[in-house]
C-alpha cells in the first residue's frame, strides 16, 4: 500500500552504483542513500502499521470522549469501543516497536559514522524474501521483494551500517559465471515454490512425480465442500417447494433457486474433476520464454485480494505470495505445468542475460 511516498521504500533501487560504493568506502553516506534509509526504517513495517495508530486511533478516541461528555457516563457500547481500541493497539504495537527500534539503530549508525564492508552473496527465504548473506549474518536490502540489481550465485562486497544492518551499496567480486547464477536461481525458485531437484529432473525427463500428482488432490477438499454445502442448502431450501401441493405455482422460484445452486454445484464438480485429471497425468507440459512477475487485484463483491503470477512466455501461473519475489524479471525460464489446470510444477532459468 503506497499511500504516502515516505511509507514505501523504493523497490527499483540499484545497489551496484559505483559512485555510491566509492562514497561508502570513504565512510560517507550519499543524500540518496539517506533518503532510502529513512524509507527503510519506516516503510518496511507497512503503512497500515502507522495509519491505524495515527489516523484511526485519534478518530476513535475523539468519538469516545465526545460521547462520554454528551451522555455523562460510559455505556456498554463505549466499553466495547474501548476494547476495540486496545485490540488495535496490540495488533499494531509490534510494527510500531520495530520502527522505533530500527530508528534508534539508524540514529546510532549515523552518530557513529561507521560504514562496514563484508563479502557475501544474495540470499532468499520464503519468509524473509531477499537478503544479503554475510557469513552467518543476514543484512537488510532496500526491499525484500526485489534483489536491488544483485544476482544469486555471485560474490559481492557489501557496504552496510553495523547497527541497523542496512545495505548501502555493493560491488561484485571477480567474474560472473552464468552457469553459477542459473544454479543458484534454480535453488531459490525451488525453495520458494516447494519443489525438489528430483521433481525438476523428472519433469525434464517428461515425467510427473507421485508427489506432484498428489499435490493436485489437495483441491478435492474445497471442491467436495462446495458440492456438499450446495446439496445440503438446496435440500433445505427446495424441499418445501417440492413437497407443496401447489408445485406449478412455485415453478418459477424452483427454477431460479435450482439454477443458482446448479452454478455452485458445477464449480465444485469442476474443481473435483480437474483434481482427478491432474492425478491421472503422467507427463507435464512445458513453456519457455522471458519471465516476469505480475500482481493484480481481484474483487468479489465487497472483498478483494491480490493475486500473484509468474508470466513465462505465453503462459501465466498463479503462485503464493511468498514465492512471488523469487522470479527475477527478464531472465528466460522454462516452466513445467499440469496440462489441464495449468498448475505450476517446477521452473528453471534457461538463459541468463549477458552479465
Amino acid at each position: 500500500m503506497q499511500l504516502l511516498p515516505f511509507l514505501s521504500p523504493k523497490t527499483s533501487v540499484t545497489l551496484l552504483n559505483q559512485d555510491e560504493a566509492d562514497a561508502n568506502r570513504r565512510g560517507e553516506i550519499t543524500p540518496d542513500q539517506n533518503i532510502r534509509l529513512n524509507a527503510m526504517a519506516l516503510g518496511r513495517q507497512g503503512c497500515g502499521t502507522f495509519i491505524a495508530p495515527l489516523v484511526v486511533l485519534p478518530f476513535v478516541i475523539f468519538f469516545f470522549f465526545s460521547s462520554l461528555l454528551n451522555t455523562g457516563g460510559m455505556s456498554w457500547f463505549l466499553l466495547v469501543l474501548l476494547a476495540g481500541v486496545l485490540i488495535v493497539l496490540l495488533v499494531f504495537s509490534k510494527g510500531v516497536f520495530s520502527w522505533w527500534r530500527n530508528s534508534i539503530k539508524l540514529k546510532a549508525d549515523r552518530t557513529n559514522g561507521i560504514v562496514r564492508s563484508s563479502v557475501g552473496e544474495l540470499g532468499y527465504s520464503p519468509k524473509k524474501g531477499f537478503t544479503a548473506k554475510v557469513a552467518d549474518e543476514e543484512l537488510i536490502l532496500s526491499s525484500s521483494n526485489e534483489a536491488g540489481g544483485l544476482l544469486p550465485g555471485v560474490r559481492y562486497n557489501f557496504y552496510y551500517l553495523p547497527e541497523s544492518r542496512y545495505v548501502l551499496s555493493a560491488e561484485k567480486l571477480g567474474e560472473i559465471s552464468s552457469g553459477q547464477v542459473r544454479i543458484a536461481l534454480t535453488d531459490i525458485l525451488a525453495r520458494a515454490n516447494g519443489f525438489t531437484p528430483e521433481d525438476l529432473q523428472a519433469n525434464q525427463n517428461g515425467e510427473v512425480t507421485q508427489a506432484q500428482r498428489m499435490g493436485g488432490l489437495k483441491k478435492l477438499v474445497p471442491g467436495l465442500f462446495i458440492m456438499v454445502v450446495t446439496f445440503v442448502v438446496g435440500l433445505f431450501i427446495l424441499y418445501p417447494f417440492l413437497s407443496s401441493s401447489q408445485l406449478s405455482s412455485n415453478l418459477l422460484q424452483i427454477v431460479f433457486i435450482g439454477g443458482f445452486l446448479a452454478i455452485f454445484a458445477t464449480i465444485g464438480f469442476s474443481i473435483v474433476l480437474n483434481a482427478f485429471m491432474d492425478f491421472a497425468v503422467s507427463a507435464p507440459e512445458s513453456v519457455e520464454g522471458e519471465g516476469r512477475k505480475e500482481s493484480r487485484r481481484k474483487s468479489s463483491g465487497r472483498s478483494s485480494r491480490t493475486v500473484y503470477y509468474y508470466v513465462i512466455g505465453t503462459q501465466e501461473f498463479e503462485v503464493p505470495q511468498q514465492a512471488f519475489p523469487a522470479l527475477i524479471d527478464k531472465f528466460s525460464y522454462r516452466a513445467y505445468f499440469m496440462p489441464r489446470t495449468k498448475r505450476l510444477l517446477t521452473v528453471e532459468p534457461t538463459v541468463v542475460p549477458e552479465l
